[in-house]
């Protein structure tokens, strides 16, 4: 993801002309000084694209263009919007383990900041820049209004969050900051467990060995987890939203009988996927029971989310030496039939992503465990030191453990991490950052109790990408659950893998704009050029303005020809994508 960060450019058309720092940075900090002293504050506002827009469009039309709540007035002339894409990818649908490949992002993942202009009716936004992106309404197109704080400090025991996922908005937390951002310690920015939803229990007449990857008959699995592709609803369109299959980032649903549901993920190495996870050989004798499934398992490394665990079993045998699939474990043969982990999702282009969300655990008893949700997206724009001892945290939830003290069901696969992206003039020093995948569920049973059903996989781990500094960062897999049935106490993950670790060193690209003064004798005209510290995006464009906001584009290009002045004239450049007209 690559976001501008611009310094000022003077131009002077008098010896004697200076600029304060309100007109060097224009409308950045308009909102002021904010002190978060509350827990769980929301200080953004959502609203959805009405209408597929192409890239270059500088008018797009939503569902309400007030998003006022939070803010001091309606959204106007000068103020912040953040526009993402969060679904809308095609995968493939076939009913077999190359269910939910992603065949195409389209335009799902793209995303930009964009200044207000002008507001229109109820509907319609006009931005500054042209739209470097295209997105479609149908693939849940966040529109999100972004403060713009002077100065933002978060307490101790105080917090920013957001709403969680709707299937509509919710999931995002984005700020802009001119100054100092301070996070003192005991102070959170989180959005964890705001994205993709897990998949919901739905209790059913569970079948016995079912092999599909996509079904649309409740007997046959659990729901799929929620992700770039979409949730149950379109689903249901692809052919079914229940069993193993893993829709992209989401995880799949354990299958009949009993299966546990499969881990969401995020951020990852596309190449290493398989949807196996990760074996938990924590306990070294455990290798000899992965491996009856094929040799090597037990250290063989799938990215993304990991695998649900086995189904239903019935007989006490020894796990170490009886391997998946036989007829000696009774129940369904404990089949390794649980959800696929959830895919890692590519962020080589700039496109950024949610947490999927896992996949429920099979169950006819009313005891299963529903999938966790993914973690939400964190993007924070600055123009100054980003400093302090508190938390950034998009960690995805844990899968949901069976319910009761006999718990004769699936568990639940947890939610992929989220994502978190810092972009700053200066450093990020001193605060930890968090995207991790979230555990699978366990599996509990009463002590009398010998059958044994499908612990949940392991979410896999978020993305985090920062300009530089010391912050900790974190995108751990999630841990697979467990079952304490006394028929598997040689072996608990009883077929239930961990996440793999997401991406925490992604980078951010800046580059500023610098220019020299210009002196211009009275009723002349001159050229104004400016240079590039840093690297700018491939298709950056510079447009030229004669105003801190609104007005018409005066032309384009690296230089612009100014008309005749016979007095002192301030003019603005932007560099689109971007948020910011510096003079």
């Amino acid at each position: 993801m690559t976001i501008p960060i611009r310094t000022p450019i003077w131009f002077f058309f008098s010896c004697l002309l200076f600029f304060s720092a309100n007109q060097i940075f224009g409308q950045i900090g308009k909102d002021g000084v904010k002190i978060i002293n509350g827990a769980s504050t929301i200080v953004n506002d959502y609203t959805t694209l009405l209408t597929d827009v192409a890239a270059g469009a500088t008018t797009i039309q939503v569902t309400n263009n007030n998003l006022s709540s939070g803010f001091t007035s309606p959204l106007s002339t000068g103020d912040l919007i953040f526009i993402i894409q969060v679904q809308g990818a095609a995968i493939n649908t076939a009913d077999d383990p190359s269910f939910g490949t992603i065949q195409s992002y389209l335009n799902c993942g793209n995303n930009e900041f964009a200044e207000v202009v002008s507001i229109a009716g109820t509907n319609q936004i006009s931005v500054s820049c042209p739209l470097t992106n295209s997105y479609t309404a149908a693939g849940k197109v966040v529109v999100v209004r972004v403060p713009r704080y002077s100065v933002l400090t978060v307490n101790g025991g105080a917090g920013i969050t957001c709403p969680a996922w709707n299937g509509s908005t919710g999931a995002i937390i984005v700020i802009e900051v001119s100054g100092t951002t301070i996070l003192n310690s005991g102070s959170t920015i989180d959005a964890s467990g705001k994205g993709f939803r897990g998949g919901a229990l739905q209790n059913n007449n569970s079948g016995y060995g079912v092999l599909n990857y996509k079904s649309a008959i409740v007997n046959y699995g659990a729901e799929k987890g929620e992700g770039i592709a979409g949730n149950v609803i379109d689903y249901d369109i692809m052919g079914g939203r229940y069993c193993k299959g893993a829709p992209a980032n989401g995880g799949g649903g354990g299958n009949g009988h009993n299966g546990g549901g499969g881990g969401g993920a995020n951020a990852g190495n596309i190449s290493t996927y398989t949807g196996n996870g990760i074996a938990d050989i924590s306990n070294a004798s455990w290798a000899s029971a992965w491996n009856l499934e094929f040799a090597g398992f037990a250290t063989a490394v799938s990215s993304g989310g990991g695998r649900g665990g086995y189904t239903f079993s019935s007989s006490n045998q020894n796990a170490l030496s009886v391997g998946p699939g036989n007829s000696a474990w009774g129940g369904d043969f404990r089949r390794e039939n649980g959800g696929r982990g959830g895919k890692p999702l590519d962020y080589s282009t700039g496109k950024i992503f949610m947490g999927g969300g896992g996949g429920a655990g099979e169950e006819n008893n009313s005891k299963g465990g529903a999938g966790g949700n993914g973690g939400g997206l964190i993007v924070m724009q600055t123009y100054a030191g980003f400093s302090g001892s508190g938390q950034i945290n998009a960690n995805g939830n844990n899968g949901a453990s069976t319910i009761g003290i006999n718990g004769t069901d699936g568990a639940g696969g947890g939610g992929g991490g989220g994502t978190i992206v810092v972009n700053t003039t200066g450093f990020v020093n001193g605060v930890s950052l968090n995207t991790n995948g979230g555990n699978g569920g366990n599996q509990v049973v009463g002590v009398l109790n010998t059958e044994t059903e499908g612990p949940g996989g392991g979410g896999g781990g978020g993305y985090i990408a920062i300009t530089g500094g010391s912050a900790s960062r974190n995108s751990n897999g999630g841990n697979n659950g467990t079952t304490n049935s006394t028929s598997l106490s040689e072996f608990p993950p009883n077929g239930a893998t961990k996440g793999a670790a997401g991406v925490n060193n992604g980078t951010i690209y800046t580059f500023n704009i610098l220019t020299q003064p210009v002196n211009l004798c009275s009723a002349s005209s001159t050229t104004l050029t400016f240079t590039i510290q840093g690297t700018a995006p491939p298709g950056t464009t510079y447009y030229w303005y004669d105003q801190a906001t609104g007005g018409t584009i005066l032309g384009s290009g690296t230089s612009y020809t100014t008309p005749v002045v016979s007095s002192s004239k301030t003019f603005y450049i932007v560099a689109c994508p971007g948020s910011v007209r510096v003079p």
